[in-house]
């Protein structure tokens, strides 16, 4: 299997765009926190500026990891680099702030901890208070680090036990309980020595997590997206009965602040361009070190490199689930031969979000429809809004009592087809003048949907919002969702419409026919079909007895098949397969979470 990305990936070197344009929108009933896009760099409470320091040593993100030549051998190819001190991230090792550390291998000075690097590609998200460090060497040191890197963090706590860190003796910090100090202290050959008053708590912490399952989840970011924001969810909700890890393999993305307020831990890998066969040891390190009991791999990438860590350490269960597809797809017989031979066997379960998925697993990925389970998607429905508050939010926005709205909701991406969905409801506009339209996300193709609303005359008609963390409550001032995308797998922004009680209008690809069963429960459209894409939003927005109708079919579609709480139930179950008994799961605790 080739390492080829996600579909739809925000670029490592893209800026984030403004979270919304024009006048500000109201909140929402239920306000989420705000994405750390909001924040430009150094706000917050950030230190006063330190004076001019001279240039730190720089080294890379491990120093157990040698440089590599490049995917041509022509130029090497190393990890993130990083200097300096991030703001909130504790020291490794005691230090008279200012000073610099000795690197106990090669004898150069460093800085106390070190910070990314303008520049380089991938965006570090800025750490919440009393949440556990973002540092990729504290959270991912190797095994046996001679550096003093940190190997196990908990949740908003101090450290717990400490390694001296000297060479080849395995240092750095060995345990942390969540909320405790310093536990105790041991040297590189575990003997231990008292380490203050909170001993004794941060040693109970200890082996209450211990005691608990660990689920690592494996993704390619934490940025905004419909598997990011299932995975999220996901994590959240099975955080009250297990100890949960995100891996991210790219970046750790702008919900990571808020994955790691809920006591998810969130980690990075900093991926390397090609096939980078490090990704794969360091997940395994992590594994090993934090009695990973169960890897849960979204998406294909994912998935390989977690089979791969699976040939250092056979412990933890696999767990591959395939969202969506790419666009468009290619047959390689090497993948699927590579797939057969060595990632299918390594993985334990498979589950598709549809049918449609699970068939091309089988014809693209190897994986036989006779491994694959169904397990449709679910999400989690929305207070619905008070028509106050509706009638607030749609005049924010410009839209009177008279207008009827047409919204999507998705990242700006090519798989998305906004060109056709411009173009379609351009055509729908020319015959009812009352029309208007809402486009929320964000992504690559922003400025080419500015474009072409321009050209079609359509920018005082339509209002780009950008990303919003509310994505889903908004949803509830359409009239009518519509979707051209060119493949989806079961899209959660379909579901939140439906959720919502809110008619859909989409192109009929992937697991789409799979959500949209029945004429009464929606419009389908062939892909590409501009002109009848453009009738159904006529008609949807026309028929105002049709459009209450369908809405209400879709709901009930969605509360039979759609609900989170089902999708929870069983994915709970399969955990519970996997793992056995060895750490069992409280699936009371874990179905009893509110959801919010």
């Amino acid at each position: 299997m080739s390492d080829d990305g996600k579909p739809g990936r925000r670029p490592a070197n893209e800026p984030p765009r403004p979270a919304s344009e024009g006048a500000p929108l109201p909140a929402s009933n239920e306000p989420l926190p705000a994405s750390d896009e909001s924040l430009p760099p150094g706000s917050g409470d950030s230190p006063a500026p330190r004076p001019p320091q001279p240039a730190p040593h720089r080294y890379s993100l491990t120093d157990e990891l040698p440089p590599r030549r490049g995917a041509r051998g022509s130029a090497e190819r190393r990890l993130p680099r990083y200097d300096g001190e991030p703001e909130g991230f504790p020291p490794t090792a005691p230090l008279v702030p200012g000073d610099p550390q000795l690197d106990s291998r090669s004898g150069r000075e460093r800085r106390r901890m070190p910070r990314h690097e303008p520049g380089h590609e991938g965006r570090r998200s800025p750490p919440v208070a009393g949440s556990a460090p973002t540092d990729p060497r504290a959270r991912i040191g190797v095994d046996g680090a001679a550096d003093g890197s940190v190997g196990a963090v908990g949740q908003g706590g101090s450290v717990g036990a400490v390694g001296e860190g000297g060479p080849g003796r395995g240092g750095g910090v060995a345990g942390v309980g969540p909320g405790g100090r310093a536990a105790a202290e041991t040297s590189g050959d575990g003997e231990r020595r008292d380490g203050g008053r909170h001993a004794g708590r941060g040693a109970r912490d200890g082996d209450a997590r211990r005691h608990r399952a660990h689920i690592a989840y494996v993704v390619h970011s934490l940025n905004p997206g419909g598997t990011e924001r299932l995975a999220l969810d996901m994590a959240r909700t099975f955080s009250r009965a297990a100890r949960v890890s995100v891996l991210c393999l790219d970046e750790p993305g702008v919900w990571a602040p808020k994955a790691r307020a809920s006591g998810v831990e969130v980690h990075c890998l900093w991926r390397q361009p090609g096939i980078d066969l490090a990704v794969a040891a360091r997940i395994a390190a992590f594994c090993r070190r934090e009695r990973v009991d169960l890897i849960h791999a979204h998406q294909a990438t994912p998935w390989f490199y977690s089979a791969l860590a699976r040939l250092r350490t056979r412990a933890p269960r696999l767990l591959f689930q395939e969202h969506g597809r790419f666009y468009p797809e290619v047959h390689s017989a090497k993948r699927v031969m590579l797939n057969r031979l060595l990632v299918v066997p390594l993985t334990h379960r498979v589950t598709a979000v549809s049918a449609d998925v699970r068939a091309r697993l089988d014809r693209y990925e190897g994986v036989p429809e006779r491994r694959t389970e169904v397990v449709l998607n679910g999400t989690m429905a929305e207070r619905g809004l008070s028509p106050a508050h509706r009638a607030a939010w749609r005049a924010s926005l410009g839209f009177g009592p008279e207008h009827r709205v047409v919204g999507t909701v998705g990242r700006l991406d090519p798989i998305k087809n906004l060109p056709m969905w411009i173009e379609a409801f351009g055509r729908a506009s020319a015959r009812l003048p009352a029309l208007r339209g809402v486009i929320v996300g964000d992504g690559p193709e922003r400025a080419e949907v500015e474009r072409l609303l321009r050209r079609r005359g359509l920018g005082e008609r339509v209002r780009l919002t950008g990303h919003r963390d509310d994505a889903r409550q908004m949803t509830g001032i359409f009239d009518v969702f519509a979707l051209a995308s060119r493949s989806e797998g079961v899209s959660m922004a379909i579901l939140d419409a439906m959720a919502a009680g809110v008619p859909v209008v989409a192109t009929a690809v992937g697991g789409t026919p799979e959500i949209i069963e029945t004429p009464e429960q929606g419009w389908l459209v062939a892909d590409e079909d501009v002109q009848g894409f453009a009738d159904a939003l006529a008609e949807a927005v026309r028929d105002t007895d049709t459009n209450r109708a369908v809405g209400l079919a879709g709901q009930r579609r969605y509360e039979a098949a759609f609900t989170f709480e089902d999708m929870i139930e069983r994915y709970a179950n399969l955990y519970g397969e996997m793992i056995g008994a060895r750490r069992p799961l409280d699936l009371a605790a874990i179905m009893g979470a509110e959801h919010r």
